[in-house]
Order: structure tokens, then C-alpha cells, then sequence
């Protein structure tokens, strides 16, 4: 079995399928891949990347193997908390592709980046930054540079 790192996306490798859970494990959809006893399965802490290896037994009793990847577009939800000082702190699950915190005063407006690195917290595979609250309004968001 692989977990991302919230629990949400889960893989499992069974005898002859794949199975993976997009809802913390309520249902299970068996991929369409190779026929084969699937043997190891790994996923991304983000749940967007997943590998598996496979082996199988082909005509004339020889033994096959390989490795099947799949990489999805990530969905990372934007948490925000209020912290000490009435800091905001903004966190998100380490992403296999980079995405930058972006701040805009209006919802439909110019998005700015924000420069301030987050520090990434290894405890839980989140990146997480701590900001002064805004002077205003203030909409967040996570984006590909």
C-alpha cells in the first residue's frame, strides 16, 4: 500500500490488479494496466505521482516484469490558520510540481507573488509560511510559476 501524505489518495497493489482511493480509502477503482502480480507501489506526498512494479509469466512459462507510473495534475487545497500575533500561517502538502503563494487585494485582480519562502515541515510533508495579517482586503492563492 501507498499513502499521499494526508491520507486522502491511497494505492493498493493486489494479485492480479491496482487499486486506488481519491476518498481516504471509502472507494476503490481497479486500474486498467497489464496483467501481472503487482508487487510494490509508491505515491508521491502529494498523491499526484504513483508507481508500481508488476511481474507476470508470459508464453512458454518466461518470466516479465515492469514498472507502471501515472502523474496526475495535483488539486493542493491552501490551508490558512491564524497563528501567534494574529500572524496568518499558510500551509500546503509538499506538491510534486512548484507552486508559489500568490496574494491579490481583489478576486478577479492582478495576482502578486508573495517572495517569503516557506519552510518545508518534514513532521507532516507541509510547506508552511507565516504572514502579518493584510492591511485590507486580502484573497491567497496557490499557482504554477
Amino acid at each position: 500500500m501507498a499513502s499521499s501524505a494526508d491520507g486522502s489518495v491511497l494505492a493498493a497493489a493486489g494479485y492480479s490488479k491496482l487499486y486506488v482511493s481519491t476518498n481516504a480509502g471509502h472507494d476503490w477503482t481497479a486500474q486498467t494496466l497489464p496483467s501481472g502480480e503487482w508487487t510494490c507501489v509508491a505515491m508521491s506526498a502529494d498523491g499526484s505521482k504513483l508507481a508500481a512494479t508488476f511481474i507476470g509469466v508470459g508464453a512458454g512459462g518466461v518470466g516479465y516484469g515492469g514498472i507502471w507510473t501515472s502523474q496526475a495534475t495535483p488539486a493542493l487545497p491552501l490551508n490558512i490558520a491564524s497563528g501567534t500575533g494574529g500572524n496568518l500561517v499558510f500551509s500546503w502538502t509538499l506538491p510534486t510540481t512548484n507552486f508559489l503563494l500568490q496574494q491579490s487585494g481583489v478576486l478577479n485582480g492582478d495576482w502578486s507573488p508573495i517572495t517569503n519562502q516557506p519552510v518545508l515541515n518534514l513532521s507532516n510533508l507541509q510547506y508552511q509560511l507565516t504572514l502579518p495579517p493584510p492591511n485590507g482586503n486580502a484573497f491567497y492563492r496557490l499557482a504554477t510559476p
